[in-house]
């Protein structure tokens, strides 16, 4: 068998998480998925603490700071919006799951969750407010994208199966239809008001 590295061992842990809950990410646990004893472990990681924090942050890169980065390779914010929204649809929403699960019970997690929140939130009310709304409103659009977001993550198993992505579509519509009504703003970013 192949040796390991430091990443294998996040990526098995990641994947327990997803599937077996909090519980899984325990060291003996980790060991036995992986065919590995404590002292492979220990080659990479100084202890569960370490461990738990390298997960943590691959887990906020791959899932928030990744798609944050896609989507700011397009100049308009409505792109921006557009492309985001692919990302999204895409990643491992059992794994968020997990990890909002997990931060009611450590600490850590919750520490990394709230931080991912208000960077996911921030990015998007950018985004509105790029578009033309001001700080208010822009924030307001970005809660409520964010808690549809949240939402859908409980009611749908995939995001990118095709009831997830109408639903996301009708949000958008709404979201679109609203900025064009009372805003008189463009999907694509601000336009001259009537």
């Amino acid at each position: 068998m192949a040796r390991l590295n430091a990443q294998d061992w996040v990526e098995k842990g990641i994947k327990l998480l997803t599937q077996e809950g909090v519980q899984a990410l325990k060291l003996e646990r980790l060991c036995e998925a992986l065919h590995k004893t404590k002292g492979s472990f220990y080659h990479h990681f100084r202890d569960m603490d370490s461990f738990v924090g390298v997960l943590l942050e691959t887990w906020a890169e791959r899932q928030t700071t990744h798609p944050i980065l896609y989507a700011e390779t397009q100049d308009s914010p409505g792109q921006k919006l557009k492309r985001l929204g692919e990302r999204v649809s895409q990643l491992d929403h059992r794994l968020d799951q997990m990890i909002r699960v997990w931060s009611h019970s450590e600490p850590r997690a919750r520490a990394v969750l709230e931080q991912v929140d208000s960077r996911r939130l921030g990015y998007l009310s950018q985004c509105f407010q790029e578009l033309g709304c001001d700080q208010a409103l822009a924030d307001s659009l970005a809660e409520m994208q964010y808690i549809a977001l949240l939402g859908a993550q409980q009611r749908y198993e995939k995001l990118d199966s095709p009831q997830a992505l109408h639903t996301a579509q009708c949000f958008q519509n709404a979201i679109r239809l609203f900025l064009r009504s009372e805003l008189k703003l463009s999907p694509d970013g601000p336009s001259s008001r009537k």
